[in-house]
């Protein structure tokens, strides 16, 4: 969910990001963000909710513009699919993969 509370946004097994309105009675897709070439495991947005963090299978973390909808950049050199993120305070993004219980932390900037 966005901090403002207006979209929901999903991950899915068929490689794409759904961003949803949840501000309707009925929620309904609004966006659909590709880039993925295989599940996305996990989604974080950033607090400001501005900027969307996601990972998944194809062993790759993408920045994604939220407003826009548009990728800024993807980060390559994980050894292995991405089962969870979590976004620090001081900018360090966390990847845990649960296959081997392995953590790994990146700055990101």
């Amino acid at each position: 969910m966005t901090p403002d509370g207006q979209y929901l946004i999903s991950g899915s097994a068929d490689t794409t990001i759904k961003i949803w309105n949840f501000q309707d009675s009925s929620p309904n897709s609004v966006e659909t963000l590709t880039g993925h070439s295989s599940f996305v495991n996990d989604l974080v947005i950033t607090p400001d909710g501005q900027t969307l963090m996601s990972a998944g299978t194809d062993e790759v973390v993408k920045f994604w513009d939220l407003p826009s909808g548009q990728l800024r950049y993807t980060v390559t050199g994980f050894d292995s699919y991405i089962d969870q993120l979590i976004r620090l305070p001081n900018d360090q993004l966390i990847t845990a993969r649960r296959e081997d219980s392995t953590i790994r932390v990146w700055v990101v900037q």
